[in-house]
C-alpha cells in the first residue's frame, strides 16, 4: 500500500511539472500517516511542492492528536523541504471560524493529490456521516465544533475541495473498516462521506488492505 501511495504521488508530481509548476499536495493523520516514508525514497525534490492538510484536530502541533505531528515524524521532519512551503492548520487557535478563513485563502485553486484516510463510520478527513458539513457548497474550509468522535473541535477541508482534486487517495486501514469500505463501494445509494467521493467527479482510488477488504463482493 505505502508503495503504490507513493507511486501515486511522484505521478501526481510528475503531471504538474510537465505542465509548467510544482504540486499541491494535502496530508491526513492517523494511520494511514505511516504510509509517509515511502514518500521519502519515491520523492527526492521537494523544492516545488506545496503540502497542506486535509483536517486537523483542535489540538498544540506537538500533541500525540496532531495530524500536523502524524505526517512530520514520518516525513516532512526528514526531508529538504522549504519551511514555506509547508501549511499547518491552525485548528489550535480560539476562533476556529477565522482561522479556517485564513486557511481558505492561501489553499491552491485545485490540489494536484488529496491524501485521505477513512475511518470506520466512512468518514474522511473531518467530514462525518449525516453531518451538516456535508452539504457545503462554495466554502472550502470550515470549523466543526461537533465531531461525533473526540476531540470535538476541528478544522476540514470540505466536499467543493475534494471533488475539485485532480487525483483523491483513500487508504482503508483495518477490519473496523471493513463494513464501511463494503458500503462505499457497493452500495450506489450510500450517503457515507466515502461513498460520495467515490462517486464523485474527482478520480478517486481506495487502497485498502486484506483485513479492510474482508466484506467487499466485487
Amino acid at each position: 500500500m505505502a508503495h503504490e501511495l507513493a507511486r501515486r504521488f511522484r505521478t501526481a508530481l510528475n503531471a504538474a511539472r510537465a505542465n509548467g509548476h510544482g504540486a499541491s499536495f494535502a496530508l491526513t493523520g492517523g494511520a494511514s500517516a505511516r504510509l509517509y516514508p515511502a514518500l521519502r525514497s519515491a520523492i527526492s525534490d521537494w523544492s516545488d511542492i506545496e503540502i497542506f492538510w486535509s483536517d486537523e484536530r483542535a489540538v498544540p502541533p506537538d500533541h500525540p492528536d496532531s495530524n500536523f505531528r502524524a505526517a512530520g515524524e514520518p516525513l516532512l521532519d526528514l526531508i529538504a523541504i522549504p519551511a514555506e512551503n509547508v501549511h499547518r492548520m491552525p485548528a489550535d487557535e480560539n476562533d476556529l471560524d477565522a482561522a479556517a478563513s485564513r486557511y481558505e485563502r492561501i489553499l491552491p485553486p485545485r490540489f494536484d493529490l488529496i491524501h485521505l484516510g477513512m475511518g470506520s463510520d466512512g468518514h474522511v478527513g473531518s467530514l462525518f456521516p449525516d453531518h451538516a458539513l456535508l452539504a457545503e457548497k462554495h466554502r472550502r474550509v470550515r470549523a466543526v465544533e461537533d465531531a461525533p468522535k473526540p476531540p470535538p473541535r476541528r478544522l476540514t477541508l470540505t466536499m467543493p475541495v475534494l471533488h475539485r482534486a485532480r487525483a483523491i487517495v483513500l487508504t482503508v486501514i483495518g477490519a473496523e473498516k471493513a463494513r464501511a469500505a463494503h458500503e462505499a463501494l457497493e452500495n450506489s445509494r450510500s450517503s457515507l462521506p466515502a461513498a460520495l467521493l467515490a462517486r464523485g467527479p474527482a478520480p478517486t482510488t481506495m487502497l485498502l488492505d486484506v483485513s479492510a477488504a474482508t466484506h467487499l463482493t466485487l
